[in-house]
């Protein structure tokens, strides 16, 4: 009887110890993930008891879900020289992410069919051609949200392409964006469509040691605020540029927690203006039964503001 007991002890001492290793390594590759060396900016965890803040981290990139909202809240990934190759787009279905916690809804690619939105990358495919899982990663659905076609195909793939004009010349950057806001659902309230996406990126000169040590009060931070909607089109994303702080205020996240003090204040600017309320992007401003417009033309003022597939790409836009 005690040999029996002895051996069950035994036993459930190899459990406690297998499963402390396994959370352990998870919160080791959180901390060492690249695509978080600026910062957690909600306090993200891979807990499923936190549907609406939940952690995902890949080799791509990393991203806080909202299971509700069926998109993430935020996307942020590192982008250097060595993640621009010449791997070709990938051309199938965008991707249902099977590793969401069971029972969680599954957003798949035909939610977005005939929507009127397209199904906008967070993290973009172009960013990631290094290797075929790389640029596969990339149309994993929680890392999409519907994106208004004016906005994806025009102003915002062409930041991107700033960006990465960046890398080419001997930068490499953190990239942090989402959607904050509502301005209806898709497949039947699975899908929230964000009235804003944001974007802002830090640019540091390539080199060497810890990069949040690297940032200082002259590093370069670009943030765009912009309407996602048709208001937008023919527009250049210049017109939208805003501060990490006034982003911080309208999402309330915290950007770039782990720089110095010092060099965080002078970076993240000054905070939103005062006759722009931060508050009127949470308000369901629009309910949207039908397909948006394309020529839809509203205010181009930020704070106040399934798929079509493109001709560009069969598989969805960028």
């Amino acid at each position: 009887m005690l040999g029996h007991q002895s051996h069950r002890h035994h036993l459930l001492a190899l459990l406690v110890l297998t499963l402390f290793l396994l959370l352990d390594g998870l919160t080791v590759h959180a901390q060492a993930s690249r695509h978080l060396a600026l910062g957690n900016p909600s306090g993200a965890s891979s807990d499923p008891a936190q549907p609406a803040n939940y952690l995902i981290i890949r080799d791509q990139y990393a991203l806080s879900y909202q299971r509700d909202r069926g998109i993430p809240m935020w996307v942020s990934w590192h982008l250097e020289s060595a993640d621009l190759g010449t791997t070709p787009r990938y051309s199938g279905p965008f991707i249902t992410d099977t590793s969401l916690p069971i029972g969680w809804p599954r957003v798949t690619h035909n939610d977005y069919t005939n929507s009127g939105y397209d199904r906008g990358h967070m993290t973009p495919s172009a960013d990631r051609t290094a290797t075929v899982a790389d640029n596969e990663a990339t149309f994993i659905l929680t890392n999409v949200l519907p994106q208004a076609p004016t906005n994806n195909q025009g102003l915002w793939a062409q930041l991107e392409e700033h960006a990465r004009d960046l890398v080419r010349q001997g930068n490499e950057l953190y990239i942090i964006s989402g959607g904050s806001g509502a301005l209806g659902t898709l497949a039947g309230g699975k899908l929230t469509i964000p009235a804003v996406v944001w974007k802002v990126i830090l640019v540091l000169p390539v080199g060497m040691g810890d990069d949040a040590a690297r940032v200082t009060a002259t590093t370069q931070v670009l943030a765009v605020w912009i309407p996602n909607d048709g208001s937008v089109a023919g527009n250049s994303w210049q017109e939208y540029t805003t501060t990490a702080r006034c982003i911080e205020q309208r999402t309330g996240l915290d950007l770039f927690a782990p720089v110095g003090d010092v060099a965080e204040a002078t970076i993240e600017g000054e905070g939103c203006p005062t006759a722009q309320p931060a508050y009127a992007i949470f308000l369901p401003i629009v309910v949207r039964v039908a397909p948006l417009t394309p020529g839809y033309v509203g205010s181009r003022d930020p704070a106040l503001a399934g798929v079509t597939i493109s001709q560009r790409d069969r598989a969805g836009a960028p």
